[in-house]
């Protein structure tokens, strides 16, 4: 028997995590799957824009991370030993251009803000197929020896371009959209 979900996100990564919860905040039936069997503490980046903050802050995250982040207000580059730049960054609207703020704090936070909506990473959880209907799309996921079969109306590609964009270049890729054009709206 098939599940359903209004959005399938494949992918529980920062990009992922995002679509999550901007999609869960309009009040869409979301699932969000990825394939490693938990969540990654592999520093991937560690620069959080400013506008990325501003955009956290409606989730409630920037309020509860910030104080730990540190201001990106001078940029060194060295080639080996060599000073190749020093750069002094002015701050922008009066604040900082960036912060430092590690990845994986970020994904935890994030992911904490999704279960307020009721939302979970479903960790472990392998896209392998996909069939597009005129309503919408089933999608197959693994899951050990499981497998299931998710009915919705968009599946978001945010795993990095791995599986799903390769495979299914026609489906939605999350650098394609940033709302659902279905006549979702904030709460």
């Amino acid at each position: 028997m098939a599940q359903s979900a209004r959005i399938l996100i494949v992918g529980g990564g920062a990009s992922g995590l995002a679509c999550a919860l901007s999609c869960a905040r309009l009040g869409a039936d979301v699932r969000i799957v990825e394939k490693r069997a938990s969540r990654t503490s592999v520093q991937k980046a560690t620069g959080v824009a400013q506008g990325v903050w501003h955009q956290l802050a409606d989730f409630g995250i920037t309020e509860r991370v910030i104080s730990d982040a540190i201001p990106m207000r001078r940029f060194v580059f060295h080639d080996d030993e060599k000073l190749v730049a020093d750069l002094r960054v002015p701050d922008v609207n009066g604040e900082p251009p960036a912060h430092l703020y590690p990845q994986a704090m970020l994904e935890q936070a994030m992911k904490e803000a999704l279960a307020a909506y009721g939302v979970e990473v479903e960790y472990g959880r392998v896209f392998a197929s996909v069939v597009e209907h005129a309503d919408g799309i089933e999608a197959t996921i693994r899951d050990g020896d499981e497998t299931e079969i998710i009915k919705a109306d968009w599946l978001v590609a945010a795993d990095g371009g791995a599986r799903v964009r390769s495979d299914h270049s026609s489906m939605c890729h999350l650098s394609d959209v940033t709302t659902p054009k279905t006549g979702l709206s904030p709460r």
